[in-house]
């Protein structure tokens, strides 16, 4: 699918110490932008049949979808 970017392992986000970000937010956005003012689409899916609410949670490191770890988002960009 053009304009999708999709990630196979799960992404980890860290604290500046190293340790697993915990209570985290991501906002996604166009590049070089302010993403929480020029957001882009993102999917929990790569087929984008289900998209994602802004910002997307972190806990443990990883991205979390109703408490759950998610391993791949698809962004439309």
């Amino acid at each position: 699918v053009t304009g999708v970017q999709t990630c196979a392992l799960p992404i980890f986000y860290a604290d500046l110490d190293g340790s697993p970000l915990e209570s985290g937010s991501l906002y996604f956005g166009v590049a070089d932008a302010n993403p929480e003012t020029t957001p882009t689409t993102v999917y929990w899916d790569s087929a984008q049949t289900q998209p994602a609410a802004q910002p997307v949670t972190v806990s443990r490191g990883m991205t979390m979808r109703a408490g759950t770890p998610v391993t791949a988002l698809g962004s439309s960009i």
